[in-house]
């Protein structure tokens, strides 16, 4: 039998666990309202699909994008961060 010839019947219970910690990661770094905006959906449904109360479906695209965007934020904030420390040793309050 063909790939194609089976039927899609939606995410396994492992998938959805995978998708809602990765939404919750995704909304750790870049906000609630900015991962809501961006898959689609209101904010009182997405605080539902990270309590487990919905199912996150229809999303693969946006979540694509969304980790583009954790990884820019991310990158952000280590060459902040790295600026601060180099900051504090050039002002000699390193203890």
């Amino acid at each position: 039998m063909e790939d194609d010839a089976n039927p899609e019947y939606g995410m396994s219970p492992d998938d959805t666990a995978t998708r809602i910690a990765e939404l919750r990661k995704l909304a750790n770094i870049l906000g609630r309202k900015a991962v809501a905006d961006e898959v689609r959906i209101s904010r009182g449904r997405l605080t539902s699909i990270l309590a487990g109360g919905a199912l996150p479906t229809g999303m693969t695209t946006a979540m694509a994008r969304l980790r583009i965007a954790a990884n820019v934020a991310r990158q952000g904030h280590e060459r902040k961060l790295s600026e601060l420390r180099k900051s504090v040793k050039n002002l000699g309050l390193e203890r």
